[in-house]
């Protein structure tokens, strides 16, 4: 039986899917979170358009300062 955390970040990469495929574009979720499964490196979980891939990640809680306001449209970030 998978771990609480591992069910978690599935139920995401599955939400992810279906949200992007709402937006009619193209989604795959790689099986068992493995990029591998469908011919790309391991730490891809979901491929946009079989040309974007995404790495998934669902936290209990994010930092606020990672919450875009009222004033801009998205949150940038880059690691030094």
């Amino acid at each position: 039986m998978p771990s609480k955390s591992k069910a978690k970040g599935n139920r995401f990469e599955r939400d992810l899917v279906n949200m992007i495929k709402e937006l009619g574009l193209e989604a795959k979720r790689a099986w068992g979170s493995n990029g591998a499964a469908m011919g790309e490196h391991e730490e891809v979980d979901v491929l946009l358009d079989n040309n974007f891939k995404i790495q998934a990640k669902c936290r209990k809680k994010l930092a606020t300062f990672l919450n875009p306001t009222e004033h801009v449209d998205a949150v940038v970030c880059k690691q030094d």
